[in-house]
């Protein structure tokens, strides 16, 4: 008979396919609970913390689960195998509490919002991405040059991270040589002319985009505290260093749009050249 059919210890191949009945439930069972959370979260809550909070109660519930599933169906002894297993139980508690702490991570981090999808962000030394997706264990980035980052959910409270997204603005450096002797003034003139031609360099923005940059300013006043106009994020050009064959200047210009920096960047740069050059400047 089946039940008499002794596949190891004590449990017959009855109480196994009962075992693998449960789990199937369970994990079915696990993904509809998702489904009904998401349906009742979404209309209340941000999409990144419904989907959190689901993930959570998906995952406990597949863990009460199995746990139920191991113990009372296969008649395991949990601290019996806990022992007999030594190192190896030690190295799932690690893993296990790397696992709680990313979960832990992600939750924070979607209750405090310093980070949803689709932000521009810099996590540590990922250089600048786009958030695209936020789990309950990791969060994905899409960098500029198109490849997928996995980053822990820890990592997005233990590094630093820069959210160009909530700033709204970025300043860029743009370093270049110039023949000993330039004159300056000229310089900071031809910068400023050819910034203001592109409204996608403060302050020559669109009239529309000048009462979002309004509110930003206003929401960010401990920072720029007693500006009351864009002049505060004209163009800038700095000295950085002088040899006897050239001079290094730096020229700070501030942009909105911080997903497409490069274009904006090399579309300046290439007016700033040619506009260098008709005034006699010389690239060394």
């Amino acid at each position: 008979m089946v039940a008499d059919t002794i596949l190891f210890g004590r449990t017959t191949l009855e109480t196994f396919l009962i075992f693998i009945l449960v789990v199937a439930i369970t994990f079915i069972a696990g993904n509809t609970l998702y489904l009904l959370l998401r349906r009742f979260l979404d209309p209340r809550v941000s999409g990144a913390i419904s989907k959190r909070l689901s993930r959570l109660f998906q995952y406990i519930f597949f863990f009460s689960g199995l746990t139920i599933a191991v113990y009372r169906i296969l008649d395991l002894d949990f601290s019996a195998l806990a022992a007999s297993l030594g190192i190896l139980s030690i190295a799932i508690a690690f893993s296990s509490q790397q696992v709680l702490q990313n979960m832990i991570g992600g939750v924070i981090v979607s209750v405090n919002r310093s980070v949803q999808p689709e932000d521009w962000v810099e996590v540590g030394a990922s250089g600048i991405c786009r958030v695209k997706d936020m789990r309950l264990m990791h969060t994905v980035l899409r960098h500029q040059n198109g490849r997928l980052i996995y980053l822990p959910n820890t990592q997005l409270l233990t590094q630093m991270v820069h959210n160009y997204s909530k700033s709204g603005f970025i300043e860029t450096a743009l370093s270049l040589n110039v023949a000993v002797g330039s004159d300056l003034q000229t310089i900071r003139d031809v910068v400023r002319e050819v910034a203001s031609k592109n409204q996608r360099i403060l302050p020559s923005i669109s009239r529309s985009e000048r009462s979002a940059f309004a509110s930003i300013i206003k929401a960010s006043k401990q920072f720029f505290e007693g500006e009351r106009d864009l002049s505060r994020f004209a163009p800038r050009v700095l000295v950085t260093d002088v040899t006897a064959a050239r001079m290094t200047i730096s020229v700070r210009i501030w942009l909105l749009e911080i997903g497409r920096r490069d274009d904006i960047v090399s579309e300046y740069l290439s007016a700033l050249t040619a506009a260098l050059k008709k005034n006699k400047i010389a690239l060394a």
